[in-house]
């Protein structure tokens, strides 16, 4: 079965206490899709709900160390910037060639996540930007080295590798491939128990060609052992349908990656409140900042049911509860129907056939979205553009397993 891994951030310890042990917030088919969640390091100081909500579930805790910050410059006052193994200067991946360093990163890292409760340990990770470079090298050493300094202490964690990588580092070339991303994740794949995580960065949105190149690397992946769609978000179903164990969003975030944005958003003294508060809309799959669905909702004679909750026992009081404190709980019961209904089906042709079927929905109500917003002034994120792409690219994915059976041509 497939998993779908929510990852909290501050505040969203009580929600998620809520979705991991109240019987009646989610149905029980669809409760055990949740079966670990990852808190972000610098929303887990100084908070122990977080654990004790995943204690009391049984859900595996992973506290993502947040560590493909090292490689750029944050602000002093970030709060990143305070944890024990962080620092607000940028650190050479050339220096972490030094075994004494990568052994006090892999220590404090470690200790961190014990600290905090997690009951798996992500190892630090860097964002890696291309595969010349020694920084693939030092990844694949702080992969090994964390594994085995647990085994040094004697503790039986869980070990979850995280790769990160701008995808356009990535070459499918048959040649280079073996020797480059397919041995890092080889590598991964040898010390983790369980699925690692794969995050494909992209400084753009879903297009034709990132699309397609995700499809075809999340394909040769699983092919090496299971994983998980980092921060994948809107292509998350994608993911599943080329082989991923499931994809990890935020309840209401999380849509893509993309960490060239976020390291640079915190080269900044950060702005007071949430950098970010998202809704989930439906009908086009993907949450959307909460304030400019507000302002479409309340205008008379928009097409609401583009906005609305499309499930009639979800969200009983409507936009009460699919924009107010019950929207997280939204998009977590929607994004697990989604998941549900593709899990259910067998042959990946027919998945892609579901996607391309939503996406060709999708693209239509966030047609009407536009329209509406253009009309009385809201800027908003539903771009039909990139519904258009993921329409296009599992029609192109389809008749590829048509002619070369399942999966065929899509490596």
């Amino acid at each position: 079965m497939t998993e779908l891994v929510l990852r909290a951030a501050h505040g969203d310890h009580v929600v998620l206490n809520e979705l991991l042990t109240d019987p009646t917030a989610l149905p029980p088919r669809q409760s055990r899709y949740i079966r670990r969640v990852i808190v972000d390091a610098t929303a887990v100081v100084n908070e122990p709900g977080f654990a004790r909500a995943a204690y009391a579930a049984g859900a595996q805790l992973l506290i993502d160390p947040q560590t493909m910050f090292l490689t750029s410059p944050q602000d002093p006052a970030d709060n990143w910037a305070a944890l024990p193994y962080a620092s607000h200067l940028e650190v050479d991946p050339r220096d972490l060639r030094d075994p004494a360093k990568r052994a006090a990163l892999v220590e404090a890292v470690i200790e961190f996540q014990i600290d905090h409760g997690a009951t798996g340990i992500i190892p630090p990770y860097l964002h890696l930007t291309d595969f010349a470079g020694c920084a693939v090298e030092v990844q694949r050493l702080l992969i090994k080295e964390t594994a085995a300094h647990l085994a040094d202490l004697g503790l039986a964690f869980p070990l979850v590798p995280v790769i990160s990588v701008d995808q356009r580092a990535v070459s499918l070339d048959p040649v280079v491939w073996p020797n480059a991303m397919g041995k890092l994740i080889r590598t991964a794949q040898r010390y983790a128990t369980g699925p690692l995580g794969l995050g494909l960065s992209k400084t753009t949105g879903p297009n034709k060609v990132n699309l397609h190149t995700s499809a075809r690397i999340w394909r040769r992946a699983a092919k090496a052992g299971p994983f998980i769609a980092w921060h994948a978000g809107e292509t998350g179903l994608l993911a599943v349908a080329m082989g991923a164990e499931g994809y990890e969003v935020g309840m209401c975030g999380s849509e893509r990656y993309n960490v060239r944005g976020q390291q640079s958003s915190r080269n900044a003294p950060p702005a007071p409140g949430p950098r970010y508060v998202g809704t989930y809309v439906d009908s086009i799959g993907r949450s959307l900042e909460r304030r400019a669905v507000e302002r479409l909702a309340a205008v008379p004679g928009i097409h609401q049911g583009d906005l609305n909750c499309l499930e009639p026992t979800c969200c009983p009081r409507g936009f009460t509860t699919t924009l107010g404190e019950g929207r997280r709980q939204h998009a977590v019961r929607s994004r697990l129907r989604r998941l549900e209904q593709i899990d259910g089906i067998g042959a990946r042709k027919w998945v892609l056939r579901l996607l391309s079927d939503q996406a060709l929905d999708a693209m239509a109500s966030a047609r009407r979205i536009r329209v509406a917003a253009n009309n009385t002034g809201v800027r908003i994120g539903a771009n039909p553009d990139e519904l258009e792409a993921m329409y296009l690219v599992t029609q192109s994915l389809m008749a590829t397993a048509r002619v070369g059976g399942v999966g065929g041509g899509v490596a």
